[in-house]
């Protein structure tokens, strides 16, 4: 009996392989296309961050804080959104180490975020805001228009160098045509150029705070096609 079912498993795959389609001169090849694009959209985040004996009053200083800046973003037409919310006791010190069994107080943070393609009002804003938050980081992207403009011609620009190199390896080995097997479309993340930027404006003093300087930069975005063709 097992030499009957090995015998035709073993006729099995015989008749697979017969029908499956036999294949030669395959050649896996790719193209990219990219180009350097001016950021339009800037993006700051500022957060609120308070210690209280209370919870209650803890989360109270920190909701008042969110909600003034809030409202000054709203008044200057920026983009803003709230972001994490967080509360975390605070143990008692010992000398070498915290006591886990005494809270002695609660510290709690919130952080919002602001966009706006205006470079110069967001600065202004930040200026305001500053009042009674603190920066944390300051960063430039292009906005999702500008992205899905921009890529779509690089589509067309990757596809083409995608051609050009399938005929001249065709023409290399000497064959007369090739046939497209299969194709990968992969427009892939931005690089964004400058880096983060994180403003030393966040340690100045509530009275000293003067208007951001917030400077445009680049973002290079590239589609990159991976495919596999077969010479005729």
């Amino acid at each position: 009996m097992k030499t009957l079912i090995i015998l035709l498993a073993f006729i099995g795959q015989n008749a697979l392989a017969d029908t499956l389609p036999l294949t030669y001169n395959r050649i896996h090849l790719q193209a990219k296309a990219e180009a350097e694009v001016e950021n339009d959209l800037k993006v700051a985040e500022l957060y609120s961050k308070h210690q209280a004996k209370s919870s209650i009053e803890v989360a109270n200083k920190v909701n008042q804080d969110i909600k003034w800046a809030v409202s000054i973003a709203k008044q200057f037409g920026v983009e803003v959104r709230t972001l994490g919310y967080s509360t975390n006791p605070l143990y008692e010190r010992t000398k070498n180490n915290y006591n886990p069994n005494k809270i002695i107080g609660w510290s709690a943070t919130q952080s919002i975020q602001l966009k706006t393609r205006d470079a110069e009002l967001l600065g202004d804003v930040i200026g305001k805001i500053q009042q009674r938050l603190k920066m944390s980081a300051l960063r430039y992207e292009v906005s999702k228009a500008r992205q899905s403009a921009v890529k779509e011609k690089l589509v067309d620009e990757a596809i083409a160098n995608f051609v050009k190199r399938a005929q001249k390896i065709t023409q290399g080995f000497g064959m007369n045509s090739y046939r497209l097997v299969k194709i990968n479309v992969n427009s892939g993340a931005n690089t964004i150029r400058p880096p983060i930027y994180r403003g030393k404006m966040a340690m100045m003093a509530a009275d000293a705070v003067e208007a951001a300087t917030v400077e445009a930069g680049t973002s290079d975005i590239n589609v990159n096609i991976n495919g596999e063709i077969e010479l005729n």
